[in-house]
């Protein structure tokens, strides 16, 4: 209802009412210093003093004692998976093993996720999964994965999905083509001049020094598969899991989904709230 009752005023000056608090401007260009200072004391100095900037608000997935599957009924032919479960904060000393974590468990068509559900045992059409990172200091990482399958293969791939979280596939050969492809990634990258303030940035937020590439890729190269392997077992086996499916629940079993775990079906009411 409130948001019913917003107009266009309402909104321009919730934009405007911003500018009332500190804040942070970033200018990359050919303009000398005093021009843009001139130019940023014309549009934004009203000569208020601002107010502090609200603290920022941390988002946490939601941590159920058990996995739980959110099932939306929906005939299709294929049905999209998603697995979703909260970690930790984020930790600079784990962005090497996370790198080659991500890259190794699912680094294009290459990595374990898509050759074992797609290539291997036909599971799936698409697979991904990535360990995301914490964007601040104190910020929860996240790991995420989903694919795309037949209907009547969804438990089955559900299943073999939720294995390789919890039993990592080793593999010292793709292991190695990982690492090569980072530590090339870290050779190769480079931050364009219209990037810089703005990685920067990024790295305040995360409180590290500025530029930890130097450190990082020390660490990279240092790193073998039992790293890798001892990553996964501490940050996703065991590690109870949100589950969605939108599929057709016609077309499999819905007795074998509740093994892995309680089975809520949801309509579109309690999906789209307006």
């Amino acid at each position: 209802d409130k948001l019913t009752e917003l107009t266009m005023d309402d909104l321009h000056g919730l934009i405007k009412s911003l500018l009332r608090y500190r804040h942070a401007v970033a200018y990359t260009g050919s303009l000398p210093l005093e021009k843009v200072q001139a130019v940023l004391k014309q549009g934004l100095n009203s000569g208020e003093p601002l107010k502090p900037a609200p603290p920022y608000r941390f988002l946490k997935v939601a941590a159920p004692g058990e996995s739980r599957i959110y099932l939306f009924d929906k005939e299709m032919a294929q049905s999209q998976v998603r697995i979703e479960f909260g970690d930790g904060e984020y930790n600079e000393a784990n962005v090497p093993a996370v790198q080659l974590f991500n890259d190794y468990f699912s680094g294009g068509m290459s990595g374990i996720v898509f050759q074992e559900l797609r290539e291997a045992r036909a599971l799936a059409y698409s697979a991904y999964a990535v360990y995301s990172n914490g964007g601040r200091k104190n910020e929860q990482n996240v790991m995420v994965g989903g694919i795309g399958c037949q209907a009547d293969k969804t438990p089955e791939a559900l299943d073999a999905f939720i294995e390789l979280f919890e039993n990592l596939p080793a593999s010292p050969e793709r292991f190695n083509e990982t690492r090569d492809s980072v530590i090339s990634r870290y050779r190769t990258g480079k931050v364009g001049f219209r990037e810089i303030t703005g990685v920067v940035r990024s790295w305040e937020r995360l409180e590290v020094p500025i530029d930890p590439r130097k450190e990082r890729f020390a660490r990279v190269q240092q790193f073998g598969l039992d790293q890798v392997v001892q990553f996964q077992k501490q940050h996703l086996k065991g590690r109870p899991r949100l589950i969605s499916i939108v599929g057709d629940r016609k077309k499999f079993e819905l007795e074998r989904l509740k093994k892995i775990g309680a089975v809520t079906e949801l309509d579109l009411k309690a999906i789209f709230a307006f």
